[in-house]
């Protein structure tokens, strides 16, 4: 049995041995549970049902997968060893980077120093103090430049100061004629020399350039005698460390290497390339390294197989370790990117193991393995699924007709509740039908109740009219026409405020929306008293009001006609006393206002409160009882409420009116801004 997972749907892969034939099918869990759960479903799944795989298709698959591989991992080597020889370039690159911006910033030193008269002082007179004062200058100039070592020598090569005058490896002294820096700037020349420093043994690369008497009257040459022209004084010198590229090299994941133009390593990520040759030395060339003592005492023995070659041309190369055996098989092949730089004659190169791209490589094949795999699988379970679907419906095909066989009288049931749904449906919608007569009877009786309930709102403002014309045919006969102009207006006003009410009346009879908007509570106030004070006066009542200015949210209008009901009734409550007093306050609460209408007559009986705002119920003689229930339905309709009590103290009834307040943090009220609604 060959197990195998993949993923969620997958149970097993199972090889069964049937008559001699070999099968291999896809079990799923819903497959295996179904099975379980219905012995009798297990002959739909005999194995010669379900398509099987057979050793020929798996060789087949195994030859498919094997011509693909081929193809796979070529095309993943050539990609690999791109990748490794892009990256050996760009670490290259960055070694020369940092080798040209240290080089090319040294090379010029000599030569802008050697402007200083010290250099000619000391060489035309090399006495002790000018050679003092100059080796400390050197030593001034070495340390803010950074450089390894700078030293003037004679035209002889002996040196006569140095910025390492102090140290154990001082140069004053030593004759360096035979460098070949020195024979450069002895004709006139920049020179640059890479080589190990003969007395300390450190690495370094030199600069140098001639340093001439003050006015030379033609270029420096050499004779024909080879005897140096007059003219020329001496040879300044700067030697620069290089030990840089090896922290460079630091951040690199592979080797490199510095040679020089005859092969031989100079700088190093590995000890034992150190001093060595990457081609074979002519007896010449090893002669003429020796005479200049640039490498010392080294071997230079050679570790490569290569033969010479221009840089450009190398692309792979074998080096041996030293340590071992020069026998062939101990030369590991690498990939190697190499640039020469001809200007100082130095090669830079940065190596890898040809061995990573076969680790690549392993990498691809296992990837495309399993990209096989899982194609197989799925193709594998894509066949099984659809088998399996084609046999779930032709089981529930079966056990469908088995079950409508068995199921008639069900669906005569059925039938016949059908038949009572539809009865029902019926009945519903006549029901519905009687409830819509219903509530147009009830819009009817709205509209006549606010029928009767007109002539009551519409009493208190022309009985107001009434007394300002009144009033202005007196002061026409007595010919006080100066006052004339404001009772003008307030008929004109209370003209304003009977259209708008009849207007509500409409707006109620027809259902709109109110338009609530912010508006001050003395607005309101100052339009309900100038509606009920001609008759506050004129029965001896006293209103006092102890209201707090606050802006609330509701329409004007109607609350207007709120208080004018409220402040009426009041006055009908004191109809009988000489004199009565009725007081408005406010209570301010967080999201509302508690607007208290007060007044000290006779007051109700308890059982009585409940109805005073039932449309038609009246404790008066004279009334229709429509005034207290069209006031509930205004406050209502703005998103308030009323309230009746007895008063606290002494007699009378207080009523009670609670209006949201203005706040921009409510989504109603956000945006909206006050607007002066007086009337």
């Amino acid at each position: 049995m060959f197990v195998a997972s993949a993923g969620s749907h997958f149970y097993a892969v199972l090889l069964f041995l049937s008559q001699g034939r070999d099968y291999i099918f896809v079990m799923t869990p819903p497959l295996r549970r179904m099975l379980k759960k219905t012995p009798s479903l297990i002959a739909l799944f005999r194995l010669k049902t379900v398509t099987g795989i057979r050793p020929r298709q798996l060789r087949g698959l195994f030859l498919l997968y094997v011509f693909g591989l081929l193809p796979a991992l070529m095309l993943a080597h050539w990609i690999t060893e791109r990748e490794l020889v892009q990256q050996l370039q760009d670490e290259r690159r960055l070694i020369e980077k940092s080798l040209h911006s240290t080089l090319n910033f040294f090379q010029f030193i000599p030569e802008l120093m050697n402007q200083s008269e010290l250099f000619r002082l000391t060489l035309q007179q090399p006495k002790p103090a000018n050679i003092e004062r100059l080796n400390r200058y050197l030593d001034a100039t070495n340390q803010q430049i950074e450089s390894d070592a700078i030293y003037l020598m004679n035209t002889r090569g002996i040196t006569l100061a140095s910025s390492n005058f102090n140290q154990p490896h001082s140069f004053v002294g030593d004759d360096f004629s035979f460098r070949p820096y020195f024979n450069d700037a002895m004709q006139g020349e920049r020179g640059s020399y890479l080589a190990l420093g003969v007395k300390s043994g450190q690495r370094g690369y030199y600069f140098s350039a001639p340093i001439y008497s003050e006015t030379p009257s033609i270029k420096p040459r050499v004779a024909e005698s080879g005897l140096v022209e007059p003219g020329k004084m001496g040879v300044l010198v700067v030697k620069v460390s290089l030990n840089f590229i090896e922290d460079v090299w630091r951040r690199s994941d592979s080797e490199f290497l510095v040679y020089d133009e005859d092969g031989v390593v100079f700088f190093s990520s590995r000890a034992d390339w150190l001093y060595r040759s990457l081609f074979a030395l002519s007896s010449e060339t090893r002669q003429r390294l020796q005479q200049s003592k640039r490498y010392g005492q080294q071997r230079l023995e050679s570790i490569s197989l290569q033969d010479k070659a221009e840089p450009e041309a190398i692309k792979h190369i074998r080096l041996r370790n030293p340590n071992t055996s020069v026998d062939e098989t101990d030369y590991p092949s690498w990939y190697i990117s190499v640039n020469a730089i001809d200007h100082w004659g130095l090669n830079v190169a940065t190596l890898t193991p040809t061995g990573k791209s076969y680790q690549g490589l392993i990498s691809y094949a296992v990837g495309y393995t399993l990209f096989v795999l899982l194609c197989w699988f799925y193709w594998l379970y894509r066949t099984k699924h659809q088998e399996l679907q084609q046999h779930l419906a032709s089981m529930n095909s079966r056990l469908e007709e088995q079950v409508n066989a068995l199921t008639a009288d069900l669906r005569q049931s059925n039938s016949q509740l059908q038949e009572s749904v539809d009865h029902h449906k019926k009945a519903l919608s006549e029901l519905e039908q009687t409830q819509a007569e219903l509530i147009q009877a009830a819009k009817l009786a709205v509209l006549g109740e606010f029928s009767a309930g007109l002539h009551h709102e519409l009493a208190q403002p022309l009985q107001a009219l009434q007394t300002y014309a009144e009033n202005s045919l007196r002061m026409l006969q007595r010919d006080k026409t100066e006052m004339l102009g404001d009772n003008l207006q307030e008929i004109v006003a209370v003209t304003q405020t009977m259209s708008t009410i009849a207007q509500q009346f409409k707006v109620f009879a027809r259902r709109h929306e109110p338009e609530p908007r912010p508006v001050r509570l003395a607005e309101i106030i100052h339009g309900a008293l100038s509606i009920v004070r001609p008759k506050l006066d004129e029965q001896n009542c006293e209103l006092l009001d102890e209201t707090l200015d606050c802006t609330i949210f509701c329409e004007p209008i109607l609350i207007e006609q709120v208080l004018v009901n409220l402040i009426s009734n009041a006055m009908h409550a004191l109809s009988g006393s000489e004199s009565g007093e009725i007081i408005l306050s406010t209570q301010i609460q967080p999201s509302s206002l508690l607007l208290h209408v007060a007044d000290d007559g006779p007051g109700v009986e308890s059982k009585v409160l409940h109805h005073l705002f039932e449309p038609f119920f009246t404790t008066r003689k004279s009334g229709l009882g429509l005034g207290l229930a069209i006031v509930r339905r205004i406050v209502e309709s703005q998103d308030g409420n009323i309230s009746v009590a007895p008063r606290i103290t002494g007699n009378g009834l207080v009523f009670t009116v609670s209006l949201p307040l203005f706040s921009q943090a409510d989504p109603r009220m956000a945006g909206i801004g006050i607007q002066d609604n007086s009337v």
